[in-house]
């Protein structure tokens, strides 16, 4: 079973204010009372990311993977996506990796873009995160 949950860039526009991961998202709402309510990183402290790797261990499925649904700037999106096709910069998943983490890199991941909110993408980014806790 993949656990999903929303994470804000912190660079990304931040016109939630007053936003619960779960009021939104109904399948970010089986976390919200596993992550501590003191870790309020992201966007104007209504976020709760990056997760760290107790967090992420609690979250991740038996097979060590763990999904997460991101809001992303789009600009910095693209921007990745050119770059990482040139070869010369770091990939999406690098991208939605800094924002979901606050450790590793990313292993046998995914990105998929849900949607748009704004100027944001809602992003689901799947990762395998057991071999990184620990780091």
């Amino acid at each position: 079973m993949t656990i999903m949950t929303l994470a804000l860039d912190t660079n990304a526009a931040c016109d939630l204010d007053g936003y619960r991961p779960g009021s939104h998202f109904p399948e970010a709402a089986a976390i919200d009372d596993r992550i501590p309510a003191d870790n309020e990183a992201g966007c104007r402290g209504n976020t709760l990311f990056p997760l760290s790797s107790v967090q992420a261990e609690d979250l991740m499925d038996r097979d060590g993977n763990l999904t997460v649904t991101l809001l992303l700037d789009q600009e910095r999106y693209f921007k990745h996506v050119i770059t990482a096709a040139q070869g010369d910069a770091p990939a999406p998943e690098d991208y939605a990796h800094a924002v979901a983490y606050g450790f590793g890199r990313p292993r046998e991941c995914v990105t998929r873009i849900l949607g748009t909110s704004g100027g944001d993408f809602i992003v689901s980014y799947s990762t395998h995160i057991r071999e990184f806790l620990d780091d």
